[in-house]
């Protein structure tokens, strides 16, 4: 695991880490996996040049009824993967 990545979930705020409980662990979303792989590829590269795009692979209940449709960040990936760029940050805020 990319050192930025492993060093985000092991510092991960409790106040952070208790806030989202729909998955398997901090840093088990395919946001991260995804930023993981691309930081391992890219050795030295700096975390801001990567973006990320969320689309749903499923339908999520009525703000997200089916598959490929973008969505935000649960609050794990949000601490993991700050610093990079994320489209599209107005769906947090319902705007």
């Amino acid at each position: 695991m990319d050192e930025y990545i492993s060093g985000r979930i092991v510092n991960m705020p409790q106040n952070i880490l208790n806030s989202y409980n729909k998955t398997k662990r901090a840093g088990s979303h395919a946001e991260v996996n995804a930023l993981n792989e691309a930081l391992l590829a890219r050795k030295g590269a700096n975390i801001d040049e990567f973006m990320i795009h969320v689309i749903s692979t499923k339908g999520l209940g009525p703000s997200i009824p089916r598959a490929g449709i973008p969505m935000p960040r649960c609050q794990h990936c949000e601490y993991i993967t700050n610093g990079s760029n994320y489209y599209p940050e107005v769906l947090k805020y319902g705007k």
